[in-house]
């Protein structure tokens, strides 16, 4: 609203008190570039007053138009995505294409880039009707996905662990990367020679590296049960009823206790101990059974002979010369 100021009236009087009060008009509409106009007073008169009109100003200032580079987010060894700029302040239907000189837009980061932020400059710009704010936006490089896989490894119970080794997905790297740009993870397992069979975690720890987020995926080491061997160190090919208890000769690899068994029940068993009982062919047969460690053995056998007892011939000369 376009207001008047007057100085010099005497006796009372008021601008209601004037004959004919001037007029006032600008040459600015809603729609007029910042700067100044002209407020124009014209006309006006009184019988007891010589006017004086002295024009004003109406200063068009610039209006504040915020702009902003909006954030952006890419994977590393991925091209830049496409900046924008979003705007807050626009009038009178104005828009981007409005401005004088918009302003540049930058960005330091190029596809081999690493990871991490990057400042997305706004630069430059002007225009006759808008005070310009330009404020920056946030590039973030994230890393990239790499998986690193823990080989499963097998061995028997009683041996060393094999080595450990992991796979890395080759096809994860970028921008020309390799193995030797990232710390690789510790591989461990709580497995020792002692463990009983069954599975144990090979298991990845740490490791990093600048560009990737390190996916790390855990094996499985498992510890198969042990074979086991027999050998018979007893070399028997007969024995006589009457004779002694003997004991069987034999081992296995895995130190277990063996079993004797009698195919043809001429002897007894105790153990390994052998009692003879009766004439003819005994194969005795040795094996175990297997246990949470060792698979079964391969049984083997012993096969003899066993004689009957020579008979006792006693002759008596006592009555010799007696006439038969």
């Amino acid at each position: 609203e376009f207001t008047l100021s007057y100085s010099g009236f005497a006796n009372g009087d008021t601008p209601a008190s004037l004959t004919d009060v001037p007029s006032l008009s600008v040459l600015a509409s809603v729609g007029n570039d910042a700067g100044e106009y002209e407020i124009s007073l014209n006309g006006g008169s009184d019988d007891n007053y010589e006017l004086e009109l002295v024009n004003g100003i109406l200063l068009v200032e610039k209006r504040d138009l915020m702009i902003t580079a909006e954030d952006k987010t890419r994977m590393y060894g991925e091209e830049n995505p496409e900046f924008t700029i979003s705007y807050s302040g626009f009038a009178n239907g104005d828009a981007p294409a409005s401005l004088t000189d918009a302003p540049s837009l930058s960005v330091l980061a190029s596809i081999a880039a690493d990871a991490g932020e990057y400042e997305i400059s706004l630069n430059g710009g002007s225009d006759n009707n808008y005070e310009l704010e330009l404020v920056n936006g946030t590039l973030l490089i994230e890393k990239k996905n790499l998986s690193l896989v823990a080989e499963n490894k097998t061995r028997k119970y009683g041996e060393q662990n094999p080595e450990l080794t992991l796979v890395v997905e080759e096809e994860d790297f970028v921008n020309g990367d390799g193995i030797e740009d990232i710390t690789l993870p510790n591989i461990s397992t709580n497995a020792t020679i002692d463990s009983d069979a069954g599975e144990y975690t090979i298991q990845l720890t740490d490791g990093s590296a600048v560009n990737y987020e390190l996916q790390l995926t855990n094996g499985t080491l498992t510890v198969a049960k042990a074979d086991q061997d027999i050998t018979i160190t007893s070399d028997i090919e007969f024995k006589t009823i009457g004779d002694a208890d003997f004991v069987i000769e034999a081992g296995s690899t895995s130190g277990l206790a063996l079993v004797v068994q009698s195919s043809n029940g001429h002897v007894t068993l105790t153990g390994n101990t052998v009692s003879i009982v009766s004439a003819g062919s005994e194969t005795l047969t040795i094996s175990h059974p297997g246990n949470s460690n060792y698979n079964p053995a391969e049984s083997k056998t012993i096969t003899f002979c066993i004689n009957p007892a020579k008979p006792t011939i006693a002759t008596d000369f006592s009555n010799a010369d007696t006439p038969v």
